[in-house]
């Protein structure tokens, strides 16, 4: 009798368990195709993705911040996103996402949600159970289960608002935006620089993605597809200036190195940012020591010290065409300096003097992975 209780009871368990659990495989939807324009050069893919326009209205009505502020000159399209969407304020999905935000989950959580969405919505593109080795973990809050429910809530509010209409009134817009970006970037050859610079065989086509909604930041994202290969994507408004752009770039690069070598320096480098922090903002001492610093923390320092490396190379080509266009690279790489050094101090020119023996050794050190050791011993020598 004891041992058909126990029978019972692991069956009830695994049918609970079945039940609650989101199925190990991709969720399928019915496609709903929008056609947007994109373009693919040598150096990037640029693109208006219908499903980060849609992720980005439903946030806009939810009222996240990324995508609540209004860039200048823009306030025309936004007005018109604004008033074709109003009736949805109070719909089932955007009450969700407001629901999502009280439990902590941003508004750039969702957008990489997005990159997990098939491109004709049609469902996901690797499955939600287990989760996705590069889905944002704020949105690992949610199950499985609430996940493919989302992107299924997705998927039915592209057909009710019909979004492919507004897609097509605003053909000539996007179109505009795509060509200014891609004439604008292209010339700046950021990617083959990248390429060289840092080496990193993984990081192979990147994706720029153009949205005038999700205006006040600029994003950067990893997805893996299907079948293995990492998708790297960076979400842009119209009127990104290409230097915020180059530090968003690096990122891609610079949060996998952060990533993989954050044990080895960590220590050293919380303590340092605490202790300037503290000297800048004595009265909140006790703040600062609560803070929790991440590993963007590392990336967004590199990713600006990768700024001041971009200008370098910059200076030694730029013509009387480039100056004109994007300015002077030698004064740039000044005003960028001074920021560095009054950020960091008299390690600034520590930092400035490492990169300078990583580009003129180039021969000895294959790429910034063979450089990390140089770079640990710095980031372990900060405050000493």
């Amino acid at each position: 009798m004891k041992k058909m209780k126990i029978c019972a009871s692991v069956c009830l368990i695994s049918l609970f368990g079945s039940l609650f659990a989101a199925p190990k495989k991709v969720l399928e939807l019915e496609p709903v195709v929008i056609d947007l324009p994109s373009k693919t050069t040598a150096e990037f893919t640029y693109a208006i993705d219908p499903r980060v326009e849609i992720v980005s209205i439903l946030c806009r009505l939810a009222e996240f911040q990324e995508f609540s502020l209004n860039y200048q000159g823009e306030n025309e399209f936004l007005s018109q996103i604004d008033t074709l969407f109003e009736k949805y304020k109070n719909h089932k999905l955007v009450k969700t996402l407001k629901s999502y935000k009280k439990q902590g989950i941003s508004g750039s959580a969702f957008l990489n949600l997005a990159y997990h969405i098939n491109p004709d919505f049609s469902g996901t593109t690797v499955p939600m159970n287990p989760y996705p080795k590069d889905l944002n973990p704020e949105l690992k809050k949610l199950s499985p289960k609430q996940l493919n429910k989302l992107v299924t809530q997705i998927h039915d509010f592209v057909i009710e608002s019909k979004f492919s209409r507004i897609c097509t009134l605003n053909q000539a817009t996007y179109q505009a935006d795509l060509g200014w970006i891609v004439e604008d970037y292209d010339k700046l050859n950021i990617h083959s620089w990248g390429k060289n610079f840092f080496n990193n065989p993984n990081v192979k086509d990147v994706t720029v993605t153009i949205s005038r909604i999700c205006c006040g930041y600029y994003f950067y994202d990893y997805a893996t597809g299907k079948n293995g290969p990492r998708n790297y994507y960076l979400t842009i408004s119209p009127g990104t200036n290409y230097l915020n752009f180059i530090q968003m770039y690096s990122l891609l690069y610079t949060q996998d190195y952060a990533s993989r070598n954050w044990d080895k320096v960590k220590d050293n480098y919380i303590s340092y940012i605490k202790d300037f922090n503290k000297k800048l903002y004595p009265d909140r001492e006790k703040e600062i020591d609560n803070q929790e610093v991440y590993d963007s923390s590392l990336a967004s320092t590199i990713s600006l010290y990768t700024l001041i490396a971009f200008c370098q190379y910059k200076i030694q080509n730029q013509t009387e065409e480039t100056i004109k266009k994007y300015g002077d690279f030698a004064q740039i790489y000044d005003s960028i300096v001074q920021i560095f050094e009054k950020s960091y101090g008299k390690e600034a020119s520590k930092a400035i003097e490492l990169l300078e023996n990583y580009s003129a050794n180039r021969q000895k050190y294959v790429n910034l992975l063979s450089y990390e050791n140089e770079i640990n011993a710095f980031v372990n020598s900060l405050g000493n």
